[in-house]
């Protein structure tokens, strides 16, 4: 099996050859084509434009050449036509014959029987008499079998200074002996795919380093944008974290709150806010009032109890609640260099991991490789 994988490998090798060169007879048949069709709406303009009524003789002769034209591009497609099809004949019959003649190399070789007393004395007068076919001048195969195994070792000789004779029984004995020439071995590209627990291992080791290096990107943008930009947002809104428990248990400590910026004369009683009252308190709208000009929201806690909130003091409407991310979030503005080194640690670890644990196993280079290092012929007769 094997060494049908190299065969089909070449075969496949050929055939992309052969598909290339179809692909270059279909852009020259195309372009062609193109043509044919330019010159054929030349003449329907030249047609329509009435020109062709008047009796002109330079306008007929041109005609007459672009029709002149336009049939030897038709011949040129005919002909290129029937040149694909025969070269697509040929590549299939060429294969075949390849294919055959690779399964005739790949039958075993039937050793001789063991030879009777005459051939055994026929046998020893050859020896006598070499002939140059069996020595090729060349090269002495001398066998050693060792069970089922046979080795081969490829001596120089020195050129004869005669030719000797050749007997009859001889000449036959060697025909019968010829040996074929190995095929040429066909290059092999390794397809070896990797394990499937090695790749799900290396996508979850990517899909968290990827995370870590979003989370480590976002929070350096986030702290940069809050510390030089307080009053900026983002489509008008903004993540607070909160600092009390004025809302708890609906709004914690350990929640993230996404505001958006509203204006006070569009917010409705029992909106959740957030301002700057009690160092940044969420409360709830109760009523906006306006007293000497100037517009209060009258916001209540979770305990009932109402405060007054004023515009400078208003920080927008909760929209959206994050639970959990406060506790990250503080720890990361309270210690951000450990935070950073934690982010950069675990890149780090996951980064060496997915280093250790490639998606396929590698192969050792010492390991001897069918194709490679050895064949058919090696263990051929």
């Amino acid at each position: 099996m094997p060494d049908n994988r190299l065969e089909q490998d070449g075969l496949y090798g050929r055939i992309n050859s052969l598909e290339e060169e179809i692909a270059d007879l279909k852009y020259t048949n195309q372009k062609l084509y193109k043509d044919c069709v330019t010159f054929a709406k030349k003449l329907k303009k030249i047609q329509v434009s009435g020109i062709l009524d008047e009796d002109v003789d330079g306008l007929k002769e041109l005609n007459t050449q672009y029709a002149e034209e336009i049939a030897a591009l038709k011949e040129q497609i005919v002909a290129l036509t029937i040149e694909n099809q025969n070269m697509r004949e040929v590549s299939q019959a060429n294969e075949l014959k390849e294919t055959l003649e690779d399964i005739e190399d790949e039958l075993p070789i039937v050793l001789e029987p063991a030879a009777g007393p005459e051939e055994e004395e026929l046998f020893a007068d050859e020896i006598a008499a070499p002939s140059l076919e069996t020595i090729q001048n060349t090269e002495l195969a001398n066998a050693t079998r060792t069970g089922n195994t046979v080795s081969f070792k490829a001596l120089k000789l020195d050129e004869p200074d005669e030719e000797p004779e050749v007997g009859p029984a001889m000449r036959n004995s060697n025909q019968g002996r010829a040996k074929r020439a190995p095929a040429p071995q066909q290059p092999r590209t390794s397809h070896r795919k990797g394990s499937p627990g090695r790749r799900i291992l290396r996508g979850i080791l990517a899909t968290l380093l990827t995370l870590v290096l979003l989370l480590a990107l976002i929070s350096g943008i986030v702290g940069l944008f809050a510390h030089n930009f307080p009053d900026a947002t983002i489509g008008g809104l903004r993540c607070y974290t909160v600092q009390n428990d004025a809302m708890a248990p609906n709004v914690k400590q350990t929640d993230v709150i996404v505001v958006k910026k509203v204006a006070m004369e569009k917010l409705q009683p029992s909106n959740v806010i957030l301002s700057t009252y009690g160092d940044r308190s969420f409360g709830s709208v109760e009523a906006i009032e306006t007293r000497d000009g100037a517009n209060y929201i009258v916001a209540a806690d979770n305990t009932g109890a109402t405060y007054d909130v004023t515009a400078d003091q208003y920080l927008g409407k909760a929209v959206y609640r994050i639970a959990g991310l406060g506790k990250l979030t503080k720890y990361a503005l309270t210690h951000r260099i450990n935070y950073f080194a934690v982010l950069a640690s675990l890149a780090l670890v996951l980064i060496a991991l997915l280093i250790l644990f490639p998606s396929r196993k590698p192969r050792r280079k010492d390991q001897p490789k069918f194709g490679r290092d050895y064949n058919v012929e090696d263990f051929t007769i």
